[in-house]
C-alpha cells in the first residue's frame, strides 16, 4: 500500500536555500522584540508503507529522523522524557561545519496522523 503524507524531510534538506534567500516569507516579530522570516513549507511524497507506518517512522519516531533520512548527520531528542507528541524537541545536525536546526511540534493529532513543527533555531554555514 502506497501512503501520501507531508514530507517533513524537505524542510531540512532544503533550510540552507531558503535561509540563505532572506527575502522570502513574512516578518514576525517577538515577545523579545526580535524579527524573523515565518517560511510556511508543503511538500507530499509517496511511500509504500501503511498510513501507521508511515506514521510511526515520521510522527512517533520524530526524534530520530537523523536514522532514516540521509539529508542529516543526525538528530536526537532534546526532550528524552517526551520524544514524541505535542512539545517534543529535537536536534537536526545537517553538516559536520555547524549547520543544525531545532525544532519543537506545537501541533499534534494522532488521529490525523499529523503535526506541525516550529524550527526555533538554526545555525548555516559561513
Amino acid at each position: 500500500m502506497k501512503t501520501t503524507f507531508v514530507s517533513i524531510i524537505l524542510l531540512i534538506h532544503s533550510i540552507a536555500t531558503i535561509m540563505a534567500q532572506h527575502n522570502t516569507g513574512k516578518e514576525k516579530i517577538t515577545k523579545d522584540g526580535k524579527a524573523y522570516k515565518v517560511i510556511t513549507i508543503h511538500d507530499e511524497i509517496e511511500v509504500d508503507a501503511t498510513p501507521e507506518k508511515a506514521w510511526e517512522v515520521v510522527g512517533i519516531q520524530f526524534a530520530h529522523i537523523g536514522d532514516f533520512f540521509s539529508g542529516l548527520v543526525s538528530s536526537h531528542s532534546l526532550t528524552p522524557e517526551m520524544p514524541s507528541g505535542k512539545g517534543a524537541k529535537r536536534h537536526c545536525k545537517i553538516n559536520d561545519k555547524g549547520m543544525y536546526v531545532k525544532e519543537d511540534i506545537i501541533r499534534w493529532n494522532v488521529e490525523e496522523m499529523v503535526y506541525t513543527y516550529d524550527v526555533y533555531e538554526f545555525a548555516k554555514c559561513l
